[in-house]
């Protein structure tokens, strides 16, 4: 789905229809590598428009902690997938963290009972454990990249609405790569 607070064009969400606090708690490889088929998929197919995508989750704690930051602000696994098409987002997401690379999306598995925060960027599959990172810090982290202060999903920056719309006009055009 197209995402709320869209900060680019192409800028959506794969999210969970049954609730869970993160893709982690599926805690099942099998399903988890079905998601990444849709992840895949679904980047793929959008990537004929805004070119390659960066995925960014910050999975929520299955309980409440104490530390500021450490829980999402939607408290209900969803997947940013971002356009990136000259990997400036992504590569600097990576210099952000202490990631830890992980084999596969579907290691995320081992992540099921605390916070942590997903970056899936050029067959690159890596994940921090309770990052202590403030509130929206992947969308203030993305907006240092494209160089505003427009992060706040929650805010109606004009711009939003300019992306969405854009997003909409180019998926009725043909396929622009």
């Amino acid at each position: 789905m197209p995402t709320i607070g869209m900060m680019r064009p192409g800028h959506y969400l794969l999210a969970t229809r049954a609730h869970y606090l993160s893709f982690g708690q599926l805690a099942d490889r099998t399903a988890l590598r079905a998601v990444h088929d849709q992840l895949t998929a679904v980047a793929g197919h959008l990537a004929q428009w805004f070119g390659s995508y960066v995925l960014v989750e910050h999975g929520s704690a299955s309980v409440p902690t104490v530390r500021l930051g450490s829980r999402a602000c939607i408290e209900h696994a969803h997947i940013h997938l971002l356009p990136d098409p000259g990997d400036t987002v992504g590569s600097h997401l990576q210099t952000q963290l202490n990631w830890q690379e992980l084999a596969g999306f579907e290691d995320l598995e081992s992540y099921a009972g605390g916070s942590y925060m997903y970056l899936g960027r050029l067959g690159l599959h890596a994940a921090v454990a309770d990052p202590e990172v403030p509130s929206q810090w992947l969308r203030r982290e993305v907006a240092a990249v494209l160089g505003t202060d427009m992060f706040d999903w929650a805010l109606a920056y004009p711009e939003y609405e300019e992306n969405l719309r854009a997003t909409f006009a180019a998926l009725s055009a043909p396929a622009a790569l």
